[in-house]
């Protein structure tokens, strides 16, 4: 195992340690406009340690239209694949920007 494998493994393993021990939650919101109504539409969910998935990544959940608008899969939010272990360098996850 390389240096910078052994180190990302044992950052990871504190970070985890960290997040336990003091009972962290991620809270996520996810906001837009649904633009059929002009509404405001917000998807809000809170992970809890025992909710986390560790060396996943979030799995596509956001797509673009014909149009070039962003939609967001709500069914798709909570979706997650595994992630390499070079996740940094493995362009995994799409931007929209």
């Amino acid at each position: 195992m390389d240096a910078k494998l052994w180190f990302a493994q044992e950052e990871r393993r504190a970070i985890a340690a960290f997040v336990k021990d003091r009972e962290l939650e991620v809270v996520v919101i996810v906001e837009g406009i649904d633009t059929s109504t002009g509404s405001t539409v917000q998807c809000r969910y809170s992970y809890a340690v025992d909710n986390m998935v560790w060396d996943h990544a979030i799995g596509p959940c956001v797509t673009k239209d014909a149009d070039g608008k962003c939609v967001v899969d709500f069914l798709k939010f909570h979706d997650v694949r595994a992630a390499p272990p070079d996740c940094i360098d493995s362009g995994f996850v799409q931007s929209y920007a």
